[in-house]
């Protein structure tokens, strides 16, 4: 109703100002070109941009969001249409960016989203009682239903995921910082919530800084190499692994994260592990093949990953600081990798090679939504090359496709939003692409009273498996 009495006010001050209203033709021009370029730029230099969307679909959907002089012209309702597009593309690395879009202040609870539903687990200023299970009606005049339908927007996830998604939502500052976009920037919320025995209470709250907003931290691993490698060993000859990133920079072709693993390995070897936890929860990916050298510690057969590039225009429509990326990627990858040069249309294959000794102990991996890139890459290789389990939640990152390794950044011409946009397309072979993640063998529900307590519910509950069960 508000958009529509601005429209007309606009419509009418409009209508009697021939200059405004050559402003307004220009600023509607400047926006369908803005689209226009998006389209051109997306069908020209993607990988895979029509494997989840038909070509006569992506051509319907940019057309259907063109400009009319009734909307509203403004750069966030343009970026609001450009997300909508990505999220239909479906490729998490293909998104826009915006490193300055910060936030120092969030909503005053914490939000666990599932559905359609919001639950409160947790309350700063403990007024709400969160073993109530409340839910949340709206926020704002805003129904969590809708609020949830338009976050999914926000950020692609590969192919139809929505555990990556989810997983935002139930990030306190991107939560804060998606609401603020689709939804008002108020500084105090007015939140309707009902819980279990459908009690419902109104409450209104101001935003607090987000120093107060603290996640849990990981606890109780004795032994950490690197940054992103730790272990602890939990009773019964069990180690649990927490790889957070599979990072490590190629020299001449080592990989410094390479030794890391062996040390980590030998560490549970030398403890008498008899069964080996992977913990790829919330680990965005990193270097492909720093993935797969720590996967080659478990496989027992020779595994080849099909790579290609086709010669787009990314060099193109690159901004200059992606050119020189875009060189220097293609020079140092062939020279230290073997990568393929990228101004080459070409195939080319990575070969997985077991280790002389490998891991043959009993291995679970656990995975999320969070779970991208090359984790996923890798949590697919224990999956369909290994013995291992895997348990938790769906990945947010590709069963079997990824397009990834290069990410030049083209800026439309005239709002100048910058967007991602991925070079090669990583064909792992090992099953036929259904547009999913990477499905647990042990799919973990999400336990909403352990959530409140702040309990690691999935990794209790294969703890409690591994005890009382057998897993084989």
């Amino acid at each position: 109703m508000k958009q529509l009495i601005l429209n007309i006010i606009i419509f009418l001050i409009i209508g009697n100002n021939p200059v405004l209203g050559q402003v307004q033709k220009d600023l509607l021009l400047k926006m369908n070109s803005d689209l226009n370029y998006l389209q051109e730029v997306i069908q020209s230099s993607h990988p895979s941009v029509y494997q989840y969307i038909g070509k006569s679909t992506l051509d319907s959907l940019f057309t259907k969001l063109q400009f009319k002089t009734s909307d509203s012209l403004t750069k966030k309702e343009l970026e609001k249409r450009i997300r909508l597009i990505l999220s239909k593309i479906g490729c998490v690395h293909t998104y826009i960016v915006q490193p300055n879009r910060t936030t120092d202040k969030v909503f005053p609870l914490l939000f666990y989203a599932q559905n359609n539903d919001l639950f409160v687990i947790k309350d700063f200023e403990k007024e709400v009682d969160v073993n109530k299970r409340f839910k949340v009606l709206s926020i704002n005049g805003n129904t969590s239903a809708s609020i949830i339908t338009k976050m999914k927007d926000y950020r692609p996830s590969d192919g139809y995921n929505s555990t990556f998604k989810y997983q935002l939502i139930n990030s306190a500052s991107w939560f804060n910082k998606m609401y603020e976009f689709y939804f008002d920037s108020d500084s105090i919320k007015t939140i309707t919530l009902i819980d279990s025995i459908n009690n419902s209470i109104q409450i209104r709250r101001k935003l607090i800084p987000i120093e107060k907003n603290i996640a849990v931290s990981e606890k109780g691993y004795g032994s950490q190499f690197g940054k992103s490698i730790k272990l602890k060993f939990s009773e019964n000859n069990i180690a649990i692994l927490k790889i957070s990133s599979f990072s490590g920079l190629p020299v001449f072709g080592k990989y410094i994260n390479g030794n890391l693993y062996k040390k980590a390995l030998k560490a549970i070897e030398d403890n008498n592990t008899q069964t080996l936890i992977i913990d790829l929860r919330n680990n965005t990916g990193g270097d492909a093949l720093s993935g797969y050298r720590f996967v080659s510690h478990f496989i027992d057969k020779k595994h080849k990953i099909l790579i290609q590039h086709h010669k787009g225009k990314a060099f193109k429509y690159a901004t200059f600081k992606s050119k020189i990326g875009l060189v220097l990627n293609s020079f140092l990858g062939n020279l230290f990798s073997g990568r393929i040069p990228l101004f080459k249309e070409q195939k080319s294959y990575v070969q997985i090679k077991p280790r002389e000794k490998i891991y043959t102990g009993k291995v679970l991996v656990l995975t999320n939504g969070i779970t991208l890139s090359t984790a996923s890459n890798v949590a697919s290789i224990f999956k369909y090359k290994t013995n291992a389990i895997l348990a938790g939640e769906e990945t947010g990152g590709g069963e079997n496709l990824l397009n990834a390794y290069v990410f030049p950044r083209i800026k439309l011409p005239n709002s100048q939003i910058k967007i991602q946009i991925p070079q090669y397309r990583v064909d792992l072979g090992l099953v036929n692409n259904a547009g999913s993640g990477v499905t647990p063998d042990i799919e973990v529900p999400s336990n909403i009273k352990s959530i409140v307590i702040g309990e690691d519910w999935v990794l209790n509950e294969i703890l409690l498996r591994i005890r009382t069960t057998n897993l084989d």
